[in-house]
This record gives C-alpha cells, sequence and structure tokens, in this order.
C-alpha cells in the first residue's frame, strides 16, 4: 500500500518526495529537506512506500507518476533517497529535475541517465557508500557534493558533529538547486509506458487507477525523524 503526506505551500510549485528502502520521509535527510523546501514556499508532497519485493525500478516509475499525474504545479522538483533514484531516468524522459540523495550510481541505468541526462539534477553522495561511484556522479552536468567518509545514510559513524555539519551542507546544497529550478510542464507526462498521466476525451488530466493514494493529514514528524 502506498500513502502520502502533504504539506500544503505554493500550489504551483511541487516536490515529490521518494523514500529509500527502508529510508522513509520521517528519516533525518528527507524530513529536512521537506521542511526547507516547504518553508521557502513549495508544496511538498510524501510518498510512503512499502519495500517493493520485485520489479523496483517499475514499482518507483508507477508510484511517482501516479502522483505527479494528479498534480497542477508548473515548478516541479523530485526528493528521491536511493530506491527513489530509481525513478531518475524516467525523471529525464520527463524533463524532471531532482534532487538524489545516495543514488544508486551502481544501477547501470541510473549511472547512463546522469551521465546523458539534459534536465538539472544534483547528485549527493559519501565516499562510503558502496552505492557511491565518484566517476559517474561526474559524468554528466548534474552538479555534485560529495562528502568525504559518509555511509549511505550520509552520516559518519561515531562522528556526530560531522554528520550533522554534513546534513546542514547538503540542506543548503539543496536549496540553492531548488531556488535554480525551472518551470517543469507536467501536461508532457505521457502514459506511453503504461503508467501516469490519463486522460478523458476532454483532454484534461485523470487520476491514475493502477495504484490507491491516500492523503493523510499533515502532521510533526519532529519526533518521528530520529526513529
Amino acid at each position: 500500500m502506498v500513502m502520502s503526506s502533504r504539506h500544503k505551500g505554493d500550489p504551483q510549485r511541487l516536490a515529490l518526495i521518494l523514500p529509500g528502502l527502508t529510508y522513509t520521509p520521517a528519516r533525518p535527510l528527507l524530513h529536512y529537506l521537506a521542511r526547507m523546501l516547504n518553508t521557502r514556499g513549495w508544496s511538498v508532497r510524501e510518498l510512503w512506500w512499502d519495500p517493493p519485493t520485485r520489479g523496483r525500478r517499475t514499482y518507483v516509475e508507477e508510484q511517482a507518476l501516479a502522483a505527479l499525474a494528479e498534480e497542477e504545479a508548473r515548478q516541479v522538483l523530485i526528493v528521491a533517497k536511493c530506491l527513489g533514484s530509481l525513478f531518475l531516468p524516467a525523471s529525464q524522459r520527463h524533463a524532471i529535475p531532482g534532487i538524489w540523495l545516495t543514488p544508486m550510481l551502481d544501477d547501470p541505468a541510473v549511472a547512463e541517465a546522469v551521465a546523458t541526462g539534459r534536465t538539472p539534477g544534483l547528485v549527493i553522495g559519501g565516499t562510503a557508500d558502496p552505492h557511491w561511484c565518484p566517476a559517474a556522479a561526474r559524468a554528466g552536468r548534474a552538479a555534485v557534493l560529495e562528502l568525504p567518509g559518509a555511509d549511505h545514510g550520509l552520516e559518519v559513524p561515531g562522528e556526530i558533529t560531522t554528520t550533522l555539519g554534513y546534513l546542514g551542507r547538503v540542506t543548503a546544497a539543496a536549496a540553492d538547486f531548488a531556488d535554480s529550478v525551472p518551470a517543469s510542464r507536467l501536461s508532457a507526462l505521457a502514459d506511453s509506458e503504461g503508467v501516469g498521466i490519463c486522460r478523458s476525451s476532454s483532454g484534461q488530466e485523470g487520476h491514475v487507477s493502477q495504484r490507491r493514494q491516500s492523503d493523510v493529514p499533515l502532521h510533526d514528524q519532529t519526533n518521528d525523524a530520529r526513529s
């Protein structure tokens, strides 16, 4: 089951949060980036999903495109952690900029999307993350923030001060990138891949029926972010 929570802001600017395999939107990186974007006026929609057991790329693309199909924002930004980075190839096909936290650069399709993509992106990873590949991160046009010694959670084990400093650097870099995001055109999304925008006979966008997505009330996740 997939659910979503929404932080209300400018309806014309949407940040879609795609979590990791077990790294939920309540965890520090996604929690504080969502808060930062919301305080800068963005509407933020967070997806909460159960870890897929198979077809991970298809699953991620279905959920992201289904959520975007329900939106009418002119500016769209993806914020993805690990598993969510499997949406990176689709984001390039649909010209949706993204902030990619600890992307799966050891996945050939993800690495190729970074190398050949023309849509703006910010790639962030740590040198102690087994999925991180410095050459792949820098192979294309994306901006890169590399954090020495950081693991897959962008933490340095046993180094709390360093870890908190890295969280600040990630948040600042994401803020600068978000401020530069150009207007997107959700109407350009096509359902040619079997997911995405469904259109009525009048050509209007409608709800995607592949998976049911429920909005839950906005709530303060400060205490949950450390779980």
